[in-house]
């Protein structure tokens, strides 16, 4: 117990000694993470980590992938993969009472930018990975660090692909998202959309002689309301998730250039988070049915009217 205890302190020190590194690299989404993957990579090369890194097409961001398998478990096969994101939202400094690059303890708290969201499991799995290497494991331990999971989840795909490509299948994998300390063990799925709305531009004192987008787009928001109310219906039996059904959400509306001008464009951006594969496969088949046989040939119709008139 005791031994167990002095891992665990040294566990500990050795990972706010690691966070405050990983803090200092600015590794906001969109730049360069590289330097932080080379600082990862390296250590735990040392402990006899084989490792491969993937890129993104420009060669400035980087997924890391290094496995550990122990003194005996030389096969590296199988195991636990423990997951986590490089990158961190932007910071401005003046929302912050400290450098959001440096970190800094107060009140038994370590506040900078990535502390818990989360390089801090990212130093967790650092700190810990000399006491794996000394083991040994029945199975290897595996760490993945990715990038731009901020933004659209950028890197995780990339690294996905190149597991495939390597045959390496894992029984568990853990990622360190802040989580109030419980374990989460399925997320909603995430579709985002931008929906473009093309109109014919006119006098706002004439609005038969123009099709507005933005009407149009109203048409389309209204229908996507309905189908919210439908997807509470669809609520499966036993949902582990809160609200329990799929949800669809509005995020934002832009079109039109003044208020006496007909507007000839507009663009829905839109988001839908499925419970159930099935529901993302209904609402999409829904809304282009109802963009191809309702609301287009409306468009068109007056559109062609009009180009007629005009000859």
């Amino acid at each position: 117990m005791t031994m167990q205890k002095n891992i665990l302190e040294e566990a500990f020190s050795e990972t706010l000694k690691i966070l405050s590194e990983l803090i200092k690299f600015q590794t906001v989404s969109g730049t360069s993470n590289v330097d932080l993957i080379q600082y990862c990579e390296k250590k735990l090369e040392v402990l006899g980590a084989k490792s491969f890194i993937t890129f993104d097409d420009k060669k400035l961001r980087a997924n890391l992938f290094s496995t550990i398998s122990g003194k005996k478990n030389l096969n590296g096969k199988n195991g636990i993969i423990l997951s986590g994101h490089t990158d961190v939202v932007p910071a401005s400094s003046k929302g912050w009472s400290s450098d959001p690059f440096i970190a800094t303890e107060k009140n038994d708290k370590i506040y900078g930018r990535g502390s818990c969201d989360m390089k801090g499991f990212i130093a967790c799995t650092l700190a810990l990975a000399p006491y794996f290497a000394k083991e040994d494991l029945k199975k290897p331990i595996h760490f993945s660090y990715t990038y731009d999971e901020e933004t659209a989840c950028q890197g995780a795909p990339i690294m996905l692909k190149e597991l495939k490509n390597r045959k390496i299948n894992c029984s568990v994998c853990i990622v360190g998202e802040p989580t109030n300390m419980k374990a989460i063990q399925a997320h909603k799925g995430c579709y985002e959309y931008s929906t473009y709305f093309t109109g014919l531009a006119g006098h706002g004192s004439a609005p038969d002689k123009g099709v507005n987008a933005v009407e149009y787009a109203t048409q389309y928001i209204n229908k996507l309301m309905e189908l919210r109310l439908e997807l509470k219906k669809r609520e499966p039996k036993d949902s582990i998730f809160n609200p329990p059904y799929t949800t669809l959400q509005i995020g934002r509306i832009k079109g039109g250039i003044a208020r006496n001008v007909i507007a000839d464009q507009c663009t829905v951006d839109w988001e839908l988070r499925p419970v159930v594969f099935e529901d993302g496969i209904y609402v999409n088949k829904i809304m282009d049915e109802y963009a191809e046989n309702t609301l287009l040939p409306k468009m068109k119709k007056i559109y062609i009217r009009l180009l007629l008139r005009n000859f």
